[in-house]
């Protein structure tokens, strides 16, 4: 027995299980290119699959969410923007290093900036892109992650819109 990832959810399960324990799935370590067609064409409904994405002519679908293709206005990568979190990030250390270094009695009050400088950069850090889809509804950010992959799925959303017509 050995643990492969669910080919919906993507958590490891067993590649006897019958039903993903997690998503509910059935023959969950099935992989999605071969239980799908691998060379998805004009006469395939599907466009696009990775673990956890299926992207057919009629639906995006995502580990949290589906969008039926119609009910999708736009797809955007949104890029992450740190920069002011690093700004906000940089005001709080220089406003802790001149308290320090203004304090003739050696009051530690300053480190509290410092702190929150420091709190500040690991969020500009964390930053991620996202594929932000605009629906009827509002805006919702289908998912998280690499660039790369963000336009792919993009590029594949708009292509079942343009197929769907």
């Amino acid at each position: 027995m050995a643990l492969k990832p669910c080919r919906e959810c993507g958590k490891q399960v067993s590649d006897q299980a019958e039903i993903c324990p997690n998503c509910g799935i059935k023959e969950p370590t099935i992989s999605a290119e071969t239980a799908l067609p691998s060379q998805p064409g004009e006469d395939s409904d599907v466009i696009l699959t990775m673990p956890g994405i299926l992207i057919t002519r009629t639906l995006a679908k995502f580990p949290s969410q589906t969008f039926p293709i119609n009910g999708i206005g736009s797809v955007t990568v949104a890029t992450a923007n740190g920069v002011l979190w690093f700004i906000g990030a940089a005001v709080f250390l220089v406003s802790g290093i001149a308290v320090i270094g203004s304090s003739v009695d050696g009051n530690p009050i300053g480190i509290f900036p410092i702190l929150g400088a420091f709190a500040l950069f690991i969020v500009a850090l964390k930053q991620k892109d996202g594929l932000l889809i605009k629906t009827s509804s509002g805006d919702v950010r289908a998912m998280v992650g690499d660039k790369k992959k963000l336009e792919i799925v993009k590029q594949a959303i708009e292509r079942a819109a343009t197929m769907r017509g």
